[in-house]
């Protein structure tokens, strides 16, 4: 099966994957849209979608991952430049994946000749 074929239907896959520029408002009114159409495919309420908001999640040793915005731990959206251009660890990583369902990444710049740490995360 080539699942790059799929219909968004069968997958939930976001149709507009690629946004461009990665922060122009209409891109960013794509991603909260579909933030908000896919927790509601979750079951949750309008009232706690509502509540899409930045918030915070614990790492190990008392330290905290800034999340630009979430909704009830569910589904989280995280600039590249925030993930991926900091040092970071396992933890950070680990962290994220355990407290959300899904996470959104924006605002991806173009892959060329980066550092190979920023690659790599």
């Amino acid at each position: 099966t080539d699942y790059r074929a799929l219909k968004m239907s069968q997958t939930g896959a976001c149709a507009n994957v690629y946004l461009s520029p990665a922060t122009s408002p209409e891109a960013q009114a794509a991603v909260r849209e579909w933030m908000v159409a896919h927790s509601r495919k979750r079951g949750l309420t309008d009232t706690k979608i509502g509540d899409l908001q930045p918030t915070e999640i614990n790492v190990s040793m008392g330290r905290r991952l800034a999340i630009k915005l979430a909704v009830d731990h569910y589904v989280a959206q995280v600039p590249f430049a925030d993930l991926c251009e900091q040092e970071k660890s396992a933890h950070d990583f680990l962290a994220l994946a355990q407290s959300f369902e899904c996470v959104v990444l924006t605002e991806v710049p173009t892959m060329d000749s980066m550092q190979p740490d920023v690659l790599r995360r």
